[in-house]
């Protein structure tokens, strides 16, 4: 997702199986990004606070429905999530 300002946040669900992995790039030139990746009703793998320019990997530690969020605060730039199944390693 590419945003001109980003001063909300934007989610998504994704069914994912332990093992496969999640591609977060995080590219902006001003504002910063909260991301919180997480199993539903569980407690969350990854949050990062005024998160600035990153790319990292995220392995997923058991199958399940997990919510994914970048909330922008007067962020210009992009952000992106892609998942890498295990089965393409």
């Amino acid at each position: 997702m590419e945003y001109s300002i980003l001063d909300r946040e934007e989610s998504a669900e994704m069914k994912l199986t332990e093992g496969d992995r999640i591609q977060v790039h995080i590219s902006h030139t001003s504002g910063n990004v909260d991301v919180i990746v997480g199993e539903n009703g569980e407690e969350l793998i990854y949050k990062g606070t005024e998160q600035e320019n990153a790319d990292f990997i995220l392995t997923i530690p058991k199958t399940g429905c997990y919510h994914i969020s970048g909330t922008g605060h007067r962020a210009k730039g992009e952000i992106s999530f892609t998942c890498i199944p295990l089965k393409e390693e």
